[in-house]
């Protein structure tokens, strides 16, 4: 759907480790599925466990950014199945 970045633990530390317990960057696959309600749904998939995540400003805006995107896939995507909205 939206992402094919393999989710989950990267190995790298881009703009370093932001507390003692960073293990690295992670990066966050998102598929589009369908819930038992019978809505669309984003999955975020982390790949991983994960009890945190960091985000500078930037990185909001982008995250902001792939959700509207996924918003909209997944409006079309009820549309097109005639799902509830």
């Amino acid at each position: 759907m939206m992402s094919d970045e393999k989710a989950g633990p990267t190995g790298k530390f881009l703009r370093g480790k932001a507390i003692e317990k960073d293990e690295d960057k992670l990066s966050i696959s998102f598929k589009l599925g369908i819930g038992k309600n019978n809505q669309a749904i984003i999955i975020m998939d982390f790949g991983v466990p994960a009890s945190w995540i960091g985000l500078e400003p930037d990185m909001i805006d982008n995250l902001c950014e792939t959700l509207q995107r996924a918003k909209g896939q997944a409006l079309e995507l009820q549309i097109k199945h005639g799902l509830k909205s």
